[in-house]
């Protein structure tokens, strides 16, 4: 649920340090540079931060998984491919730890796989095309028995199907529902994710234009009402609503 990668640094920054994104990036820039893999590892990018390394790559890894949401689209899917007993492999080119991407696959419903494939373990990537030789020489398949789904245009469609295993690169947003403010920042980017993550695109264009539009409106205005609170220093706030209907109270 957000805009792009850095916005997870963002929402770092707002509890750990000043400057915090661009050190952030730095560092995983240096690790990089200096790896002698074809892969990083978190903890090799926060070597970098000697005192904080348990401590930032843990809260990273919360609030990334705070952050994470299903491919509705995705999901069907792989449920088809559960219930047709389809041998399932997970693949994914990250520099989280095993037990990280495990719990974030639990999290979103994916738990019945044959094994996954990581680039941070296996020290092999998608996008060098090293980790599908590898799927291919451990599973003892062959290349045209595989079909790898992704959305990456290089790493999950050209470099697969280069390989000779069929590919199939699905788009990263299905529909673009976006809602803008007058000033852009971290906590519209949020919610303009959320939105775009969790419609499921086969509503009519009353409930499109509710869940994109009106449903943002609202959550503006109780943030203006927090904000005035706060400002005032309202400790009790009281909502009173008529809904037409009367109740026995009412009646009497």
């Amino acid at each position: 649920n957000v805009n792009t990668p850095v916005d997870i640094f963002k929402i770092m920054e707002l509890s750990v340090e000043d400057n915090f994104v661009y050190k952030r990036i730095d560092a995983e820039r240096k690790a990089r540079e200096n790896c002698r893999n074809e892969e990083v590892t978190l903890q090799e990018i926060y070597g970098y931060y000697p005192r904080e390394r348990n401590e930032y790559s843990d809260k990273e890894l919360e609030i990334e998984l705070d952050a994470i949401v299903p491919n509705i689209q995705m999901m069907e899917v792989y449920h088809r491919c559960v219930a047709d007993g389809k041998r399932i492999f997970i693949t994914t080119d990250m520099y989280w730890p095993t037990v990280a991407i495990k719990k974030l696959l639990k999290k979103v419903g994916v738990d019945k796989y044959e094994k996954l494939y990581l680039s941070s373990e296996e020290q092999k990537t998608k996008r060098t095309g090293t980790l599908f030789k590898e799927i291919l020489e451990e599973q003892n398949i062959r290349a045209e028995e595989l079909i790898h789904i992704g959305d990456h245009p290089q790493s999950d469609y050209k470099v697969p199907r280069n390989i000779g295993i069929a590919a199939i690169q699905i788009p990263r947003r299905l529909k673009s529902l976006q809602f803008r403010e007058k000033t852009e920042g971290l906590q519209n980017n949020y919610l303009n994710s959320l939105i775009k993550n969790t419609y499921a695109g086969d509503k009519d264009r009353y409930y499109e234009f509710g869940y994109s539009q009106f449903g943002k409106l609202l959550w503006g205005y109780s943030r203006w009402i927090h904000q005035k609170a706060v400002e005032k220093e309202i400790d009790e706030l009281f909502f009173f609503a008529r809904d037409g209907w009367k109740t026995p109270s009412a009646a009497a």
